[in-house]
């Protein structure tokens, strides 16, 4: 299957991340969408966003109480095991952000959807 249409040029796109890949789904479909699924996106988005961080903050917490108690044959050894973490804990925040601006959006299309405006 091919990503073009004959005689287009493909726009250059950013690195792959899981909030550009919900960012730009959202972008094509979002216009499609009727009051009653956006709603669900904004109430879902938004509790999927509160477990989330939740989590990532227990996690977190964990991870400050394990490096406050590490010893000489800690977990934290190497710069790789550190960035890592790091690299995977960005990643998830931004995930989250992602999704904060998809709920952020459908509750602004929602509200303009029951004020009856396109």
């Amino acid at each position: 299957m091919s990503a073009t249409k004959t005689g287009a040029t493909a726009p250059k796109m950013p690195v792959f991340s899981t909030a550009g890949a919900m960012s730009l789904l959202w972008q094509k479909s979002a216009p499609e969408l009727h009051a009653h699924e956006l709603e669900w996106f904004a109430h879902g988005a938004a509790q999927q966003i509160i477990l989330e961080t939740n989590v990532l903050a227990d996690v977190l917490m964990g991870l400050g109480s394990m490096v406050a108690s590490d010893t000489e044959a800690g977990s934290f050894q190497s710069g790789d095991s550190v960035s890592n973490l790091l690299f995977n804990l960005s990643s998830q925040v931004s995930t989250i952000n992602g999704l904060a601006g998809i709920a952020d959006d459908a509750s602004y299309r929602v509200s303009l959807a029951l004020k009856g405006q396109p």
